[in-house]
């Protein structure tokens, strides 16, 4: 007899949310295509087109999948600069620092995601830009200029090794 549990918790929003088998190998399918038909997941998981739709449903509105996406090769759109950027703040400024970041705007630079962290840095964004004159652009005249910001730390990514989303067993 296994001693693991039958289901795992996973907190969620304050809440447990519990995964069976069924619903993680449904999970690892839309990891890899979230654009899997339902049939398709179905005849994987052994389970009829209905229980999936609705096993998906479920996910979906107890938040364990919060949206479906597009995995774009920036590249591909004219950003040919992906960088992570490390932002110290000086704790007083720190949620209006954060506040116009997520505010920044830019014709030429997409700001892709911005966090809190714990760490070497306060606040890191993932950017894309054209060109390594862009991002520095964008860093000398919308990031530092920002009250409050003590030191910026780019960090421009070579080479993806690994997407969690894309991994197969």
């Amino acid at each position: 007899m296994s001693s693991e549990p039958n289901r795992s918790e996973i907190p969620s929003t304050g809440k447990i949310s519990h995964l069976d088998k069924t619903d993680k190998q449904i999970l690892e399918i839309l990891f890899t295509n979230s654009r899997e038909k339902f049939v398709a997941i179905a005849k994987a998981v052994n389970k009829t087109e209905a229980t999936v739709r609705k096993r998906i449903e479920n996910l979906r509105a107890s938040g364990v999948i919060k949206y479906f996406t597009t995995e774009v090769n920036p590249a591909k759109i004219g950003y040919n600069v992906v960088a992570i950027v490390g932002v110290d703040v000086d704790p007083q400024n720190y949620l209006t620092a954060t506040e116009k970041i997520l505010r920044l705007e830019s014709d030429n630079c997409r700001l892709i995601s911005v966090y809190s962290t714990s760490g070497a840095h306060m606040i890191m964004f993932e950017i894309w830009t054209p060109d390594s004159l862009a991002l520095n652009h964008f860093i000398e005249n919308k990031i530092k200029p920002i009250k409050g910001i003590t030191r910026v730390s780019p960090a421009i990514l070579l080479e993806r090794h690994k997407l969690a989303s894309k991994t197969k067993k």
